[in-house]
């Protein structure tokens, strides 16, 4: 019997997973737990969401009942105008907006002020003051808060192209919440991006005693929180029970944010200057009394540079003044 002669296959085309991977790297809680969903649905609005849910859902429907299509330009560019009509994508345009409106001299220190943050936040990353610019530049115009979802992707996204085998996205586990996990722990050890990367390949652990230690989520934060017992013994009990340092320096972040004028993110617990709130294991953690006093008092703190600060010394100056007859 001749042999049946092969069929001829056109290209293939991609599902609408495939398609969210590719195109929509930020959007992989999608494959997660509820709580990655919701969290998406905090930060991208419950309308696209449910739209990338139902590309999903379009995968296990028979071809005819099918309501996506991306085999087509027509059919890609469809699906573009209904993400496009999405409350997320309209809300951001009005952001780039707001952003581009801006007299040159208020957009360049928006700018600033945002690279500043990002430098304290990611300082781990050695990124460039290039790429910082461009990073605050593009999260200004997209309307991306500190600490969501898109930050991250558009962050390592650039970190990707200078740091080798560094991918956003892997493996179920994404490198900004690894970073999240090492910040909340003031973890900086010079091989952050190594232990990263082998946590998202599931590689042998950087500090791997055998063949048979590969790095995890697990052991990335088990080491994270060794390092933080270690530096804070006196804490131990707290961090034992489920604290992070950062949720034990919640208190004092929010009280020198106030102090200091500045938003909450640029107040880092990895930072030695904001660290000291935390105390050590002769005197314990500072009271907020005390932390206040120490804020205020101590020049690396910044404090007299605040608009607050300036008023303070001008109404104390007012009040000599009257005191001394030279105003009435």
């Amino acid at each position: 019997m001749a042999p049946k002669p092969e069929q001829e296959t056109g290209p293939k085309i991609p599902t609408g997973a495939e398609q969210i991977k590719a195109r929509y790297p930020a959007f992989m809680g999608l494959f997660g737990t509820d709580e990655d969903r919701a969290k998406l649905v905090s930060e991208f609005g419950e309308d696209l969401v449910n739209l990338l849910l139902d590309v999903l859902a379009d995968d296990k429907r028979k071809p005819e009942l099918k309501q996506y299509d991306f085999s087509s330009v027509e059919g890609k560019a469809a699906f573009e105008a209904r993400i496009s009509a999405t409350s997320y994508v309209r809300d951001t345009i009005a952001a780039q907006r707001a952003f581009q409106l801006q007299a040159p001299e208020e957009k360049k220190n928006t700018v600033e002020q945002r690279v500043k943050t990002l430098s304290t936040a990611y300082g781990d990353l050695k990124l460039t003051d290039a790429q910082l610019r461009s990073i605050a530049t593009t999260a200004l115009m997209r309307g991306y808060t500190d600490g969501s979802i898109s930050l991250s992707h558009l962050i390592y996204s650039e970190t990707s192209k200078t740091t080798e085998g560094m991918q956003a996205v892997a493996a179920g586990v994404d490198a900004g919440k690894l970073l999240a996990i090492a910040k909340s722990y003031g973890w900086k050890p010079s091989n952050l991006l190594d232990r990263i990367k082998a946590t998202l390949t599931g590689s042998y652990g950087v500090d791997a005693e055998s063949a048979d230690n590969t790095q995890s989520v697990e052991s990335f934060t088990q080491a994270a929180k060794d390092q933080a017992i270690g530096l804070y013994p006196h804490l131990k009990a707290q961090i034992q029970g489920g604290s992070t340092l950062d949720d034990i320096f919640g208190g004092y972040r929010s009280l020198t944010a106030q102090l200091l004028e500045l938003p909450e993110s640029a107040v880092d617990v990895s930072n030695p200057i904001y660290a000291q709130a935390l105390g050590n294991m002769e005197k314990g953690q500072m009271s907020l009394a005390d932390w206040e006093i120490k804020v205020k008092t101590d020049p690396k703190m910044g404090y007299n540079k605040t608009n607050q600060a300036n008023l303070d010394a001008q109404t104390l100056g007012l009040s000599l003044a009257r005191m001394f007859g030279k105003v009435k």
